[in-house]
């Protein structure tokens, strides 16, 4: 056997042997197809992500004003209604100035106090919302983590 010959065979077995280290092509085509399905979950989450804050914002419009609703009923009950009522109270119940003040301040204050409330605890669940894609987001990470185990 010539040298060439040997630096021939020698050169062939190291094309076979690093031909056999590359991954075939089902792995290959198995790895694309999860990076496609990994790409395509991601926009899905983004347009789950992208309608849920559309609603949260619609719904923060309406608590908000009911709650801006609410601290505007306690302003203006304060000056000029607790004056008439103070003044009524005191007229037709023959009570002390002292009394018709406590009653009026404490019934105008329950009022706001409640559409204020209601204000504020709709506002609170405008956010919960967003629990729909954080749940949509971890299914999609669970899976993804099994896929990559099986492989």
């Amino acid at each position: 056997m010539s040298a060439d010959t040997l630096f021939n065979d020698r050169r062939r077995r190291q094309k076979v042997d690093s031909s056999r280290r590359l991954p075939p092509s089902n792995v290959a085509r198995g790895l694309g197809g999860m990076f496609s399905d990994v790409i395509s979950l991601g926009e899905l989450q983004l347009k789950l992500l992208k309608r849920d804050t559309t609603e949260t914002i619609e719904r923060t419009y309406v608590s908000a004003a009911i709650l801006l609703a609410g601290v505007l009923v306690l302003l203006a009950c304060l000056p000029v209604g607790m004056f008439a009522a103070v003044h009524l109270l005191h007229e037709t119940l023959d009570t002390s100035i002292a009394m018709s003040f406590a009653i009026v301040v404490a019934a105008s204050f329950s009022v706001g106090v409640m559409v204020t409330a209601i204000g504020f605890i709709k506002l609170k669940k405008a956010g919960n919302s967003f629990r729909r894609s954080q749940s949509e987001f971890s299914k999609n990470v669970d899976w993804l983590k099994q896929t990559l185990k099986r492989r």
